[in-house]
């Protein structure tokens, strides 16, 4: 009997490893809490002066920021103000509003960073940020979701995050499927 250990990974999977692989590459601030002259890492050279900023991949900044080596530079679009200052924004439009490409990410990294800090007011501020990004992910879900029911094509302008750019494409092309199978044309739905 032939038996077949290989792995199967569905392609919506890594059309998701595929946005994490993106966000990670991208550039943040370090500031080094140490001279390091000449540090590699994984084929990257980076000099880092003690109190001083650097631009760094993601990935590396965090390598940096467990090791003790530099923290990552605060991130203000990230807080339980700002957070809070989006889910209203995203509340009083009927359109989706404009946010970082990256915002999702970026919350869950802090979020985890206040679970590290747990103290009580990292408690506040994560209950605060967990109640709000709840709330504009279903606003925004409601939205993508209107989009594509009433429309066949996304508009290019659409303020989608990644997450939300992928979702869009999983929605559309399961409910086309959907009108297919019904036999229900697209125009018929508008």
């Amino acid at each position: 009997m032939y038996e077949d250990n290989s792995i199967v990974v569905p392609i919506e999977n890594l059309d998701m490893t595929r946005l994490t692989f993106d966000l990670e590459e991208t550039m943040v601030s370090v500031i080094a809490l140490e001279d390091i002259p000449d540090l590699r890492l994984d084929r990257i050279n980076i000099r880092l002066m003690k109190d001083k900023e650097a631009e760094v991949p993601l990935w590396v900044a965090e390598v940096l920021e467990e090791n003790n080596i530099a923290i990552i530079k605060d991130d203000h679009t990230v807080s339980h103000k700002y957070i809070a200052r989006v889910a209203h924004k995203e509340g009083d439009n009927r359109i989706l509003e404009e946010i970082d490409s990256h915002l999702y990410r970026r919350v869950r990294t802090y979020i985890q960073k206040l679970d590290n800090i747990n103290t009580a007011k990292s408690l506040r501020q994560k209950t605060s940020i967990e109640g709000n990004f709840e709330k504009l992910l279903r606003m925004r879900f409601k939205k993508i979701l209107n989009i594509v029911m009433i429309d066949n094509q996304l508009d290019g302008n659409l303020a989608l995050s990644e997450e939300e750019k992928w979702l869009y494409s999983q929605l559309n092309m399961i409910f086309r499927s959907w009108q297919r199978n019904v036999g229900i044309s697209s125009n018929q739905m508008k």
